[in-house]
């Protein structure tokens, strides 16, 4: 069976579901209806996908999907997701239980929560709270990101600026107050908070 369609058509079995691009099927089956040997391909073309009740969706999705009878294995996995770059890989079986083997990659994935504020809508404190706690994640080493130097985290964080992602007033007025000396303090508390609501730090 080959079959080209538009995930348009998906608003059409649930309304709340916003979505485009194109998915095409080159499936064969054999065997009897009891026991079907399913083999084929399952290609996603600049796919988007969302829904109104999360704050966030899937663009420029572009897939291709292996079907070999009981497992659908993710060969290539590419899209776009809060203004950073997702990959996935891994495989789901469907018989005789549905089971998940999946990985996960972003790179520079921004979500917004609560319930997807965003700009004026999100408290200034909250704003202000979030380019700190950046700029300390950014100069501080992890076991996966050496430690950034406090030129590099802020040319990093205005290209992010230029983005949209943060205020361009506040993000002036964080970067005076780091070249004065007093950023790496703020910084350094708004991690401590933010470490103390989450449960855990950064």
């Amino acid at each position: 069976m080959d079959l080209l369609c538009r995930l348009r058509l998906l608003r059409l079995v649930s309304p709340d579901v916003r979505s485009s691009g194109t998915m095409a099927l080159d499936i064969r089956t054999v065997g009897t209806a009891h026991n079907p040997q399913v083999t084929g391909t399952i290609r996603m073309q600049n796919a988007a996908l969302s829904t109104a009740s999360i704050p966030f969706g899937l663009e420029q999705v572009n897939a291709l999907l292996n079907v070999n009878n009981d497992r659908v294995q993710i060969s290539n996995f590419t899209g776009q997701l809060g203004g950073g770059q997702v990959t996935a890989g891994g495989f789901i079986t469907y018989r005789p239980d549905v089971q998940f083997n999946l990985v996960l990659n972003g790179n520079s994935v921004r979500l917004r929560y609560p319930d997807g504020l965003r700009g004026a809508d999100v408290p200034l404190l909250a704003q202000v709270a979030a380019v700190a706690d950046v700029y300390d994640a950014l100069t501080t080493e992890r076991p996966y990101k050496r430690a950034y130097s406090m030129t590099d985290a802020l040319q990093t964080m205005k290209q992010e600026v230029a983005k949209g992602w943060w205020d361009p007033h506040i993000f002036e007025q964080f970067e005076k107050l780091v070249r004065s000396g007093t950023g790496n303090f703020l910084s350094h508390r708004a991690a401590t908070a933010a470490g103390r609501y989450n449960g855990s730090a950064c």
